[in-house]
């Protein structure tokens, strides 16, 4: 006779309170779908502003445009535009704990399974192979609908190089890890309002400001903050920053941030009361 262990039985009764709410599937689509919406409205711009540059009649005083390979990246982490698949998945690493608070489950929860840092450890663990699933559909669909309707100006993207794959691999590993961090606010905060306004501001308004704030090193900082060195080890640039260390390092850099917060977050939820 086999027995489960503790937790493989707590991951299957977490993927069956994630089957049964729709916050997985609407944070999980929007995801992948408002990644892909991104990245074809920047294709059609990017054609139609080739498309006239190319004409025998233009009179552009530059070059048509030609988009580079991190464009297949841009609905999923942002560049130029909002990540909107980096802050739906950091959404729904979120829910995973906001809803049983939300809903007074988590103190059930928490009977079944005495070992919180357990619990949080298995809800991480999900969202982290859920994340990273939904982020490489997200990136790989992104890549291939760019270079269908990207005309000219994707001229140079191949969304099956080895290239392209290693940025959208990377990419996803990304969002995978700042998914678990979207659980490690929620651990840590316990408001969905605070969660959500700290998941949205953080890499879109936080970061690109702080540098600016702090005179004469500007540039030092910027290559200390999280989201920065995740971007650079995807291979987006470092945005000015100057990054100590090379672009594995700069993974690790984020994932040891990432890994600090949901630390913090069990210790947290170890000692709260939960009613």
């Amino acid at each position: 006779m086999t027995t489960t262990s503790p937790a493989v039985a707590l991951a299957r009764a977490e993927w069956t309170k994630w089957t049964s709410i729709r916050q997985t599937a609407t944070y999980g689509g929007s995801a992948v779908g408002l990644s892909v919406l991104i990245t074809a409205l920047l294709a059609m711009a990017m054609q139609h502003a080739h498309a006239t540059c190319a004409a025998p009649e233009a009179t552009c005083s530059k070059p048509p445009i030609v988009a580079p390979e991190s464009v297949v990246t841009a609905g999923l982490l942002g560049d130029g535009t909002p990540g909107a698949g980096l802050i739906a998945l950091m959404l729904l690493g979120a829910a995973t704990i906001l809803v049983e608070y939300r809903f007074g489950t988590m103190g059930s929860t928490f009977l079944v399974a005495p070992r919180r840092s357990m619990v949080v450890g298995v809800k991480a663990a999900l969202t982290f192979v859920v994340a990273w699933v939904l982020a490489a559909v997200a990136a790989v669909t992104s890549g291939v609908v760019f270079d269908l309707l990207g005309g000219g100006a994707a001229r140079d993207i191949n969304p099956w190089s080895a290239s392209i794959l290693a940025m959208s691999v990377k990419g996803a590993l990304v969002v995978a890890v700042a998914s678990v961090g979207g659980v490690a606010l929620a651990a840590l905060l316990r408001n969905a309002i605070a969660v959500v306004t700290l998941v949205v501001m953080w890499p879109l308004v936080l970061e690109p400001l702080l540098p600016s704030f702090v005179p004469g090193s500007g540039e030092t900082v910027a290559g200390l903050l999280p989201f920065v060195n995740a971007r650079y080890f995807v291979g987006l640039g470092d945005a000015g920053a100057a990054i100590p260390w090379g672009p594995g390092p700069a993974g690790a850099y984020f994932t040891a941030w990432m890994a600090a917060l949901l630390f913090a977050g069990i210790l947290v939820t170890r000692r709260t009361t939960v009613r």
